[in-house]
């Protein structure tokens, strides 16, 4: 699916026919607000008055691209509302961390979007509630900071918040003009976070890992591939072998699981498994001591696994938290998920790689110093982010 489906920019209109019969947003109809803040009705009237009021937005904003974000924006910001709506213990409907599963869901459906599109409407979804956030945090400059390098353009998250409190209807006699002079007035404050990008990825990466000199240890690199099932990570993790991108050929090793698992005889050469959790268990030993081990060493390290999950790619560096790394994270992949299950003929199915997509936690600037983008079917880059 891509955004051109569901929305018409040339005439700057949603269409919904084609809208309400996807079964995530057909869920929303059942998805009751707290009248408190949500008198209007249910999550599904609730977006189609934020995209009404996107439309009216649009002239504020410079460029096309930017236009068709927002409007997708707007649409998907409360797609999460269909798995995260209960009543909690205060007898109020609740929707909790609607937002960081909305941006997952996003991610499924626009997969087949040009991938800096669809990236930047994830990141609008899962940081639209932040605005406001930013207002109660003791460290302001630091978080908008942060979010003004995880959004396409800070003053679209702005916006996108605006048009989700103007249509908040108060069922509580309250109105939300406060909240809207905040966002006027953030907006108006922070015009130097104002300049668009061309791609909805950080421009730059900043590691929030302790950079200090460790004093006695080597400076290394290691290298984070991260990436679906046939996304052709292990092919890309040859060319570091390259002395172009290690110190010297010999001073660069891959780690990877799968090679694990072979060594310990658990599949065949070449073969895809995932096996008990005594046996991963066996084969995530071996691979932390071979972490260590590189990295005492002082050799250049890349890291060949799946990686979609922040706490495992946290954890290693947990485990190298007394060396010197500079952390380059490398996203792979291909064009579409049928290229993903010609790679794994007869051992991937769609609804594992739909899993993977569902659960992958998507890189933010605190985590590297490097950020790169590569396409793997068509043997090129979309992105550097360097600091």
């Amino acid at each position: 699916m891509k955004i051109r489906d569901l929305i018409d920019t040339v005439h700057l209109s949603y269409n919904w026919d084609v809208i309400e019969k996807i079964p995530e947003f057909a869920k929303l109809r059942e998805c009751e607000q707290n009248p408190k803040w949500h008198s209007e009705g249910n999550a599904a009237i609730h977006t189609r008055m934020v995209c009404n009021a996107a439309i009216k937005t649009i002239p504020s904003l410079d460029t096309e691209w930017h236009k068709e974000v927002f409007l997708a924006a707007a649409l998907f910001h409360d797609i999460g509302k269909g798995v995260t709506t209960n009543i909690g213990r205060d007898g109020n409907w609740h929707a909790y961390n609607h937002e960081t599963e909305g941006e997952k869901i996003t991610r499924w459906l626009l997969w087949d979007e040009d991938i800096a599109k669809r990236e930047a409407v994830c990141s609008l979804v899962r940081w639209h509630m932040e605005p406001l956030n930013v207002l109660k945090s003791k460290d302001r400059l630091d978080r908008i900071n942060f979010l003004a390098h995880i959004v396409p353009s800070w003053q679209l998250l702005i916006y996108l918040k605006m048009c989700d409190i103007v249509s908040s209807i108060r069922g509580d006699g309250g109105n939300n003009d406060t909240d809207l002079e905040c966002m006027a007035e953030l907006l108006r404050t922070t015009m130097a976070m104002s300049s668009y990008r061309s791609a909805g990825i950080p421009l730059r990466g900043k590691t929030a890992w302790d950079k200090l000199q460790k004093s006695g240890k080597p400076r290394i690199a290691v290298r984070m591939l991260i990436g679906l099932s046939g996304s052709g990570k292990s092919t890309y993790a040859k060319r570091f072998s390259d002395s172009a991108y290690a110190n010297n050929f010999e001073n660069c090793v891959v780690i990877s699981r799968d090679s694990i698992r072979e060594e310990l005889g658990f599949c065949n050469e070449g073969d895809k498994v995932i096996l008990d959790a005594s046996q991963e268990k066996k084969v995530s030993d071996v691979f932390n001591l071979r972490l260590v081990q590189a990295a005492k060493e002082g050799k250049d390290i890349v890291i060949d696994n799946l990686n979609l999950k922040r706490k495992y790619r946290d954890a290693y560096k947990n485990l190298l938290k007394d060396f010197n790394v500079d952390w380059y994270y490398y996203y792979i992949y291909a064009d579409n998920i049928s290229i993903n299950l010609e790679r794994r003929d007869g051992v991937m199915t769609e609804e594992i790689l739909k899993n993977m997509i569902m659960n992958f936690d998507w890189p933010t600037p605190d985590e590297y110093d490097y950020f790169e983008m590569y396409n793997s079917s068509k043997n090129d880059n979309v992105n550097e982010s360097k600091d």
